[in-house]
């Protein structure tokens, strides 16, 4: 506890770091959208300077200036987009110079009944008479074209610079939120600090090791983290696995040891990490091949454990086969791997090595990244997938599909990121592949097929499954694989909970 001081000095000053982060979010995500179309005012803009480059200075203007305005200049475009004069192949531009008043595309026919049509009709007369009088009107046409191509580009680059500031806003606003959890978790420990640090101690006592301190940190979960810098007496060698033993029987709650599960404490001072058990497990099978002809796989797999007892298994598929697909699909994973155990959430990993792709202009490719993201506390699964074939759920000979809901990495939307979340139970497996594995079956409906597949499987080991799953699809191959194929299933089960037992000496 006498480090105590120093740590709340700490999570003060980490607090005030993320509120200076959030604060320049805030500032990087004001006033920028994303623009569909021209405003009002970039359409006078145009007309300005149409009138500026051919209408000042001609002979006619003074005859022509009753018959063009702003007002009819929608009118006008219509009418020329419309005629044999106007250049087809100006198809980007069409839309937006019909777009300048929507009401050109309204009958135009007058009738007592409405005025605003009357209105409408009289500036199509205006501008068919414009047209008959202007004595420029293959320049008027060109002017205006490039006009418009010029805003649509000015247009473009404020929506990347848009893109851009929005993703570098919500990066911040996601490293404020996990500086401002970490603080927070420090000081939900010191709640229960008090009520767990005696007990600790006297039961590291009285089994022979002497605590010099322990801090307790909880998650947003509820999840409890020990450090605790702790010795052997008597020069004796205690393995760490046992102070997890007696702190979850001091604490009453089940702790295991993080890392290193045969490290022997001596009588030196050494900090040993304890986290809450989960309620669940899992055991993994991973059956892979390549493409025929290939000798390196495009596709990249990891299975991460991260903090507050959540695994993310991840695959990545590269665009193509071989050597390039296979560094772009490790890239994607090492980068997520970075990013989720810094402490991001998975939407801001995919965010920012989307923005990687996205910015890479010299080399554009798409990446697919797939990832289901287990909470073994809770038994909560949540898939994530940007372009990724579909997972499997197999609960006995029931078998649930979860479908892609994003593009690839480079190509996909900041807000179509949508989530599926699922929960867990004793036997389930979770099944994961790319997409080489469904496209060898020769089927019209190859997610039947491979459903169909999944709901006879009997076997309970992940990796005998996952080798079915691949021979199953490489049976279908009839003139050699295509693509890589990658299976990777995971197996849920629950934790069994075991006795405390009386450590012997």
């Amino acid at each position: 506890m006498k480090e105590w001081g120093g740590l709340a000095i700490a999570g003060e000053r980490i607090e005030e770091i993320s509120s200076s982060l959030q604060k320049l979010s805030n500032c990087f995500l004001r006033d920028f959208q994303i623009q569909k179309k021209l405003s009002e005012k970039q359409k006078e803009q145009i007309f300005d300077n149409i009138c500026a480059t051919l209408c000042y200075g001609c002979e006619q203007e003074k005859r022509c200036h009753a018959y063009y305005s702003y007002d009819n200049f929608s009118a006008i475009m219509k009418l020329l987009k419309d005629s044999e004069q106007y250049p087809q192949e100006q198809t980007t531009m069409e839309c937006e110079l019909a777009d300048i008043n929507n009401s050109t595309d309204k009958n135009m026919t007058i009738t007592e009944e409405s005025l605003e049509e009357n209105k409408e009709q009289l500036e199509v007369d205006k501008a068919q008479e414009f047209l008959k009088r202007c004595i420029h009107l293959e320049d008027f046409m060109y002017t205006a074209t490039e006009e418009f191509i010029a805003a649509e580009q000015q247009l473009q680059m404020r929506n990347r610079m848009a893109e851009v500031r929005m993703l570098a806003g919500g990066q911040l606003k996601e490293l404020s939120s996990v500086l401002k959890n970490f603080s927070q978790a420090i000081y939900r420990g010191k709640n229960i600090e008090y009520e767990y640090y005696g007990k600790l101690a006297a039961e590291l006592r009285r089994h022979h090791m002497e605590m010099e301190d322990a801090v307790f940190l909880e998650d947003q979960n509820g999840m409890l983290q020990i450090l605790v810098t702790v010795r052997s007496k008597w020069n004796g060698c205690v393995a760490a696995k046992e102070v997890a033993e007696l702190a979850g029987r001091a604490i009453g709650k089940k702790m295991r040891l993080e890392g290193n599960g045969t490290k022997l404490l001596t009588d030196h001072y050494e900090v040993i990490r304890l986290s809450q058990d989960a309620q669940f497990k899992i055991f993994t099978g991973i059956a892979r091949t390549v493409k025929a002809g290939n000798t390196i796989s495009g596709d990249t797999f990891s299975i991460k454990e991260l903090p507050d007892a959540k695994t993310a298994c991840m695959l990545s598929d590269g665009m193509g086969s071989g050597v390039m697909a296979q560094q772009e699909s490790c890239m994607v994973i090492e980068l997520l791997e970075e990013f989720l155990e810094a402490g991001f959430s998975v939407q801001a990993a995919m965010r920012m090595v989307n923005t990687l792709f996205l910015t890479d202009m010299q080399n554009p490719s798409a990446v697919t990244a797939d990832i289901s993201l287990l909470n073994l506390y809770n038994g909560i699964v949540t898939f994530y997938k940007a372009g990724a074939a579909p997972s499997y759920l197999k609960r006995g000979s029931t078998i649930i599909t979860i479908e892609e809901s994003m593009l690839p990495a480079g190509m996909f939307a900041i807000e179509e990121l949508e989530p599926k979340v699922h929960k867990l139970y004793q036997g389930d497996f979770l099944i994961m592949m790319t997409d080489g594995v469904l496209e060898a079956l020769h089927a019209e409906n190859k997610d039947q097929m491979m459903k169909g597949y999944l709901s006879m499987l009997s076997v309970r080991s992940p990796q005998e499954m996952a080798d079915r799953i691949l021979n199953f699809a490489i049976d279908h191959e009839e003139d050699g694989l295509h693509d890589d194929m990658t299976v990777l299933v995971i197996a849920v089960y629950e934790n069994q909970r075991k006795r405390h037992f009386r450590l012997k000496r």
